[in-house]
């Protein structure tokens, strides 16, 4: 495996990676500056920040583990950077709405108190 650190190196966006954070490992989707476990958004144990290293996941034939979207004015399907880029809004709003299903706001005021 090619371990890669988040802050020289990141995957695309949505792409399942196998990520290792202080000696636990997990599988995660990077959304923006955040990595979301999967598929524990509510458990105790899910993980959003960067990982300390990461590694592309081998998928078994016609797998590609990776997050895609289906636009209604346009044909074919299309990955979480390129939502990103097209619709900024639409893209905001799905990394919004993931962030709050994790309640990280809550988690840091929790950290912060």
């Amino acid at each position: 495996m090619n371990w890669k650190t988040p802050k020289e190196n990141k995957p695309p966006q949505g792409l399942k990676v196998l990520c290792v954070r202080t000696g636990d490992f997990y599988v995660a989707q990077r959304f923006g500056e955040y990595w979301l476990s999967i598929p524990f958004y509510d458990s105790v144990f899910r993980q959003f920040q960067p990982p300390d290293l990461w590694t592309f996941i081998e998928f078994p034939d016609n797998y590609k583990g990776v997050l895609l979207f289906g636009l209604t004015d346009q044909d074919g399907l299309i990955t979480l950077d390129e939502l990103e880029k097209l619709c900024p809004e639409d893209y905001e709003t799905f990394v919004g709405e993931n962030i709050d299903l994790f309640d990280i706001k809550a988690d840091f005021n929790e950290i912060l108190s």
